[in-house]
């Protein structure tokens, strides 16, 4: 309960720091996804992540267990679902229910929701996802900066200032954006992209694209993570292109490139990869539903995340919410990490000789800045500690 609590207090704290934003806006939080404080069933506080990559409303299973949603629920239905790993579908428990998410002034009521474990996906900050239903049929800003999403009455020449409409698709609940990546000064790849909020990355590429590129003369760097895309593992290759256009050129791009071979990554009929909010963030978005159209205008945002890859040589996730650390779900070959001897499934406990779970969300996103000797303290699997120390002083690519 006084985890609960302090998190609550955190996540009000994050809001108010937050500039104004106009009246009727929904807030969210950003940190690699849109973290939007909503209410389900009209009194259970949640935070859901908007998720143009998905349809539905979905909760995560330890949100489910922690706050007893499920007692006197019928969970005996499932659903198959598939995502980015690698691999087939999996089998999950769906409620057959109405259930209520309110945001801002937009109430929205799915009939089902599957169940899955995205807090070992994400981390702890995520209780479900609402999927693009949840704004069909409505016309949406999307201010990356001041991080609100505003819903439109309508569309005009004021709204539309400083917009271009981007080539975009609406077919089959997803939204598709032509766009080209020019690898190097021989190689590019053009068309369509698949437009989701739901992912952290720039930008993935699905494993028949990445196989037809001569990445020969190019830096790479690979990882496996243990949690990749609900339900599964995957490969994930990295390399850095010349550029990527949607609406302007951004240079000197790291594309995330999949090796699986089943999955919604493993085939590009549909699309060529998934342009996720390490590029969108970018730029302010309208998503205008009624009239299936995209349009997009550069921001202040000076980040420039696309530029940036590991330094720390692996991916963790915040798990304290069931334990006192960061679990990690990525190790990078060849790279500090592994060097050292940490490994998949460790858990680190501190850095530095801070206790991780210390850390606020703030902190967590504004970046730790950690550079030369690093100390993590780490669980191994066999519940013995262990103490690494990494000298971090390069990005892994």
């Amino acid at each position: 309960m006084k985890r609960l609590y302090l998190f609550i207090l955190e996540v009000m704290a994050l809001l108010s720091a937050c500039a104004s934003v106009p009246p009727g806006s929904i807030p969210f939080i950003y940190y690699g996804h849109l973290y939007i404080q909503a209410t389900l069933q009209d009194s259970i506080p949640v935070s859901v992540v908007y998720d143009t990559g998905a349809s539905h409303i979905c909760l995560d299973k330890t949100f489910m267990q922690s706050s007893n949603f499920m007692e006197n629920r019928d969970n005996n239905c499932v659903a198959e679902m598939i995502g980015g790993g690698n691999n087939d579908f999996i089998t999950v428990p769906v409620i057959v229910e109405p259930l209520k998410i309110t945001m801002g002034p937009i109430d929205y009521t799915e009939e089902y929701s599957p169940i899955l474990n995205f807090r070992e996906v994400i981390g702890r900050h995520i209780d479900g996802l609402i999927g693009i239903e949840s704004f069909a049929n409505k016309i949406i800003l999307i201010n990356y900066v001041n991080e609100y999403i505003l819903p439109l009455p309508e569309l005009n020449d004021s709204i539309l200032d400083g917009f271009t409409k981007i080539p975009a698709q609406f077919k089959d609940n997803r939204i598709y954006v032509d766009a080209e990546l020019k690898v190097d000064s021989t190689q590019s790849v053009k068309g369509p992209f698949l437009l989701d909020l739901g992912a952290g990355t720039p930008l993935v590429l699905t494993s028949p694209v990445r196989e037809s590129l001569d990445l020969t003369n190019k830096a790479t760097a690979q990882f496996y993570s243990s949690h990749y895309g609900i339900g599964g593992d995957g490969t994930i290759g990295l390399f850095r292109a010349d550029s990527f256009n949607m609406l302007d050129d951004l240079d000197n791009v790291v594309v995330y490139a999949s090796f699986s071979n089943k999955g919604s990554l493993s085939e590009s009929e549909k699309y060529l990869g998934i342009l996720g909010n390490g590029i969108l963030s970018n730029y302010d978005l309208i998503i205008d539903d009624l009239n299936k159209s995209v349009y997009a205008r550069p921001n202040q945002n000076q980040n420039k995340t696309y530029q940036s890859s590991s330094r720390s040589h692996m991916n963790y996730i915040d798990r304290t919410d069931i334990c006192d650390g960061w679990v990690v779900t990525a190790i990078y070959d060849k790279g500090i990490a592994q060097e050292a001897g940490i490994e998949i499934g460790d858990i680190i406990l501190s850095i530095n000789d801070r206790p991780v779970k210390e850390i606020t969300w703030e902190e967590q996103r504004r970046g730790l800045d950690l550079n030369g000797d690093t100390r993590f303290k780490v669980i191994k699997k066999d519940g013995s500690t262990a103490v690494y120390t990494l000298h971090i002083h390069h990005q892994i690519l």
